[in-house]
């Protein structure tokens, strides 16, 4: 075989290579979904506490295992997730990234802005009733 058909020869696998995996992404799978029970009963919307019968349980998606629940000690993305959806801060963030109040109602900086004072919520209590104190955030 001559050098141009060696050429025409590679041109064509070479366009074989590059429109298969294209062409097989574009497929779709025909499997029929089967119907099951659910997996444990949700969380009373009410707010109330006490036993409903069952676990309730939240299963969040993540790639790995955090490495620490410490706030102290959280420094990567899975940990910090995890965090969030345990601790609430004094502040938090808006859709627009604006600072809004959290735990905290309102703070307030001293003359030269080197001390922040926080006003925590009234109605700030943890699971076993028991009132949150500004001594949990220090």
């Amino acid at each position: 075989m001559n050098l141009r058909g060696w050429k025409k020869t590679y041109s064509w696998l070479l366009l074989v290579a590059l429109i298969l995996p294209i062409l097989a992404a574009c497929g779709s799978t025909t499997t029929t979904p089967t119907a099951s029970a659910p997996a444990s009963p949700a969380a009373s919307p009410s707010g109330s506490t006490g036993s409903t019968g069952g676990d309730n349980i939240l299963r969040i998606g993540l790639t790995t295992w955090p490495d620490t629940l410490d706030p102290q000690k959280a420094s990567f993305s899975q940990e910090l997730a995890s965090l969030g959806l345990i601790y609430e801060g004094l502040t938090g963030l808006s859709k627009d990234l604006e600072t809004v109040p959290a735990a905290a109602e309102k703070w307030e900086y001293n003359d030269d802005a080197t001390v922040v004072t926080f006003t925590l919520r009234a109605d700030l209590k943890y699971s076993d009733g028991s009132p949150v104190t500004a001594e949990d955030f220090a």
